[in-house]
């Protein structure tokens, strides 16, 4: 009798062990989420970088069509954005104006913000710079270029 215990207990403890393990491993799995927000009024732009890189990536993506919208998702999520993307030029709020008011509050001055840009001009990248984009890249992008961007900011390897 005292070994059919023992073997019970044994068994018990194995089983709470699997399931820490279970746990753990959904943890891990739920903060592995990295959440990229593309903010770009060309929805047809939005919806190819969002396919490629939630394929690529493994990742969430949120969408805005402008600037104003962008900085109320990221306000929405309490800065727990990994990366965001941004068009300069767009209506209701410009991409400038985005990095700018982003890079005011303290909570969401460390999310790093590629510039999505037509122009490549010095004064262009110039002004991205200085308002805290931490790179930009120049349409009509290609998607391999994107991706090493994406990886070198998020922190994946490809």
């Amino acid at each position: 009798m005292a070994e059919d215990e023992k073997k019970e207990s044994e068994a018990t403890e194995e089983d709470k062990d699997s399931e820490v393990e279970k746990e753990v491993s959904k943890s891990e799995d739920s903060s592995a989420v990295r959440n990229i927000l593309i903010i770009d009024d060309s929805k047809a732009l939005r919806r190819v970088l969002a396919k490629y890189i939630s394929t690529k990536f493994h990742c969430e993506i949120l969408e805005a069509d402008n600037g104003k919208i962008g900085i109320e998702i990221v306000e929405k999520k309490d800065g727990d954005i990994d990366l965001i993307l941004c068009d300069l030029m767009m209506p209701v709020m410009d991409g400038l104006t985005c990095i700018k008011e982003l890079k005011t509050h303290e909570k969401f001055k460390s999310i790093p913000i590629i510039c999505l840009t037509a122009k490549s001009d010095k004064n262009t990248v110039t002004s991205c710079v200085k308002l805290g984009a931490t790179d930009f890249i120049v349409k009509p992008y290609d998607l391999a270029s994107v991706s090493t961007k994406i990886s070198k900011f998020i922190n994946l390897k490809l």
